[in-house]
């Protein structure tokens, strides 16, 4: 009979608490997302394909996760194909050992790339790379078990991603429209007081007339946002169209004189 080592049991409590109850304290965003998960393959003995594209839809976080089944990166006309609104490309592949470099023989080293797009606009955010430290090996594999790779990354994994969240959590979609006023679904989200947001696509994930708003009030139920009602050629909002915050511009340093 096969022993089940007390460090094997504790990493498997950790998991179940820290995995789903932390990501069902997120707000989900109200969007439809192609995931495109690929694994390098050279990590694949130690990340299967199937745990990164589950890691990688928890850490997107929308109401609607659809995998991509095809092959390479997924580019705008498969996410469109898909009826969805933004896309996620995220390759996972294991860093090399740097000479000179502090690393643990009994951990692994990986690295993941992840790109976002907004599917209605094409508009995209600079890729982030996220580094990850697994936990120990000798851990994970305590007792006579096989290596087990869910305990081996899930935590080290979802720790790293939450780290540098996706712009998704800054998506809402408008609920009511009153004059000038207009109302979003976004409490619990990264909207703040003042920022500038933008309606990009209507209720049907179809695109409309870019309209921006200022974001004038947040409480627990709603969040206000006022619109100029005058501007010439305004498209008015509708109950359901998507918003998004408007990305800050940073200016170019003045050139040395």
């Amino acid at each position: 009979m096969r022993r089940i080592a007390i460090p094997f049991l504790a990493l498997f409590v950790a998991g179940l608490v820290t995995g789903p109850t932390a990501a069902a304290g997120r707000r989900t965003a109200p969007v439809t997302v192609l995931v495109a998960a690929a694994v390098a393959d050279s990590a694949r003995r130690t990340m299967p394909p199937a745990l990164w594209a589950r890691l990688v839809g928890d850490y997107a976080n929308a109401s609607k996760i659809i995998p991509f089944t095809g092959t390479g990166p997924a580019t705008r006309a498969d996410c469109r194909a898909a009826s969805a609104v933004f896309l996620v490309n995220a390759t996972f592949e294991l860093a090399p050992r740097l000479p000179g470099t502090a690393q643990d023989s009994d951990r692994k080293y990986a690295v993941a790339h992840i790109d976002l797009m907004n599917c209605i606009t094409g508009a995209t955010v600079p890729q982030r790379t996220v580094r990850f430290e697994s936990d120990p090996l000798s851990n994970a594999n305590a007792g006579d078990f096989e290596p087990n790779v869910e305990f081996t990354w899930a935590r080290a994994v979802r720790d790293g991603l939450a780290r540098q969240p996706l712009e998704l959590a800054g998506v809402a979609r408008i609920t009511r429209v009153e004059g000038p006023f207009l109302y979003i679904d976004g409490v619990g989200s990264s909207i703040t007081l003042n920022m500038v947001m933008r309606a990009f696509a209507d209720k049907n994930g179809q695109p409309r007339v870019p309209l921006e708003m200022v974001v004038t009030d947040i409480n627990t139920r709603f969040i206000q946002a006022t619109f100029d009602t005058m501007r010439p050629g305004m498209v008015p909002p509708q109950p359901g169209d998507y918003v998004e915050p408007v990305p800050r511009t940073v200016p170019a340093p003045a050139p040395p004189r």
